[in-house]
């Protein structure tokens, strides 16, 4: 092996270190980062979905505690031809607002909880595309 080889070598494996003390540093930094992250998110404890709970199978629910939206996706066309009737309703009415809905195939609806009470309890139901009502689905705002 050459004076020169030895060398390289040795840069190579000088290299190698500073390689792994980079990646070290920058696995550290990226656990900071994801805690300062963690840490600073807001609170959405009441947050859920998208979901189908609920629903004739072909609709989407979601809400979003930060923005406070609640949210309708009809996903077919279905055969209702003023949409699927949903309600948003809190279970005691002096508790915020109540919300009735048409939502045709393929579109989209969301409404406001900004008024309602801090964490009252709230339901959706909405009716099948024969007009029976399913279920209620209770959900915090």
């Amino acid at each position: 092996m050459t004076e020169s080889d030895r060398e390289r070598r040795k840069k190579g494996k000088v290299l190698m270190r500073f390689t792994k003390k980079g990646i070290m540093k920058a696995a550290a930094l990226g656990s900071v980062l994801v805690g300062t992250l963690a840490v600073a998110a807001p609170a959405s404890a009441n947050s859920f979905g998208p979901t189908y709970e609920g629903t004739p199978g072909d609709v989407l629910v979601f809400y979003n505690d930060e923005n406070d939206q609640f949210c309708v996706a009809n996903m077919t066309f279905g055969l209702a031809s003023d949409g699927i009737p949903v309600t948003i309703a809190p279970e005691q009415s002096d508790q915020g607002p109540t919300h009735h809905l048409y939502v045709r195939g393929h579109e989209s609806k969301c409404v406001s909880l900004a008024t309602a009470y801090e964490d009252s309890s709230y339901y959706y139901q909405m009716a099948n595309t024969f007009g029976a009502w399913g279920e209620r689905v209770y959900f915090h705002s």
